[in-house]
């Protein structure tokens, strides 16, 4: 996260943030990812690819990805 935030450089926008990562697991494990950056409370109700769904925090941020079937 360190990377896709631009600690060394300093802060990116929050959407690009996102964009970095989505960009990163596309090319990683294949596409249809999506990625959600939330700052604060949020419900949310999904489907995702079986073994395919993380939520984790960042700070402030609570960062959700999962990635969608392409049939």
């Amino acid at each position: 996260m360190k990377e896709l935030r631009g600690e060394q450089g300093g802060m990116k926008k929050e959407g690009d943030v996102a964009a970095a990562l989505k960009l990163f697991l596309d090319k990683k494990y294949g596409r249809l990812w999506h990625v959600v950056l939330v700052r604060g409370s949020f419900w949310m109700n999904y489907s995702h690819e079986k073994d395919a769904s993380l939520q984790f925090r960042d700070g402030p941020y609570s960062i959700l990805v999962w990635k969608t079937s392409d049939q």
